[in-house]
């Protein structure tokens, strides 16, 4: 079992002992984040058009692509809210994408963002625009790109990404407003 640092949040701690194959701290880090996750997946779900997933199974499938390796690969607090961020946009691109498919009467149509960091409201072809778009600009600034997940995403505020990623506030809301730019003339460039 690894030693603790008394620095160490027990979240990093639980993490790091998870990493190293801990299969108890896997366990304990889930039932500690448990709430947190679903609640954070429940405010994404209820802004988004999708009817057939619920938080439990959002939160249990970024459960099982968390956990289904032999070790976690996370390093700390911030690497896993990045993480989870990472997880949660790709189940739901994935959930979307199949309910717009042909298959089940979809069809891709024009989509205008005026917001384009809000999920609120949002069809799935305008969610699926702004997966596309933040992927291309992890392409060009992953930094940014890691800072719109949590918001869009996790739904963090800017206090609370700064905290994460250990910049200045006024740093973080000024990526955002960089990204929300940046994301709005990628978006209308697809769509031209």
């Amino acid at each position: 079992m690894s030693t603790p640092s008394p620095e160490e949040s027990p979240i990093t701690r639980l993490l790091r002992q998870a990493e190293g194959g801990e299969e108890e701290a896997r366990s304990q880090l889930f039932r500690v984040l448990y709430s947190d996750l679903r609640g954070v997946a429940r405010a994404r779900l209820h802004q988004l058009p999708i009817q057939s997933l619920d938080a439990s199974d959002l939160v249990n499938e970024m459960y099982l692509r968390l956990f289904r390796k032999d070790q976690l690969d996370c390093k700390n607090r911030k690497h896993f809210f990045f993480v989870c961020g990472r997880a949660m946009q790709d189940i739901l691109v994935e959930h979307v994408r199949r309910k717009i498919s042909p298959k089940h009467g979809g069809g891709l149509q024009r989509v205008v963002i005026d917001q384009a960091l809000t999920v609120a409201d949002r069809s799935p072809e305008e969610f699926l625009a702004v997966s596309g778009a933040i992927s291309r600009l992890s392409e060009e600034d992953p930094e940014t790109a890691d800072i719109v997940r949590l918001r869009y995403f996790v739904g963090l505020t800017g206090d609370e990404i700064a905290r994460v990623v250990g910049l200045a506030p006024v740093t973080v809301d000024r990526r955002i407003k960089f990204a929300h730019a940046w994301l709005h003339e990628d978006i209308s460039g697809q769509m031209q």
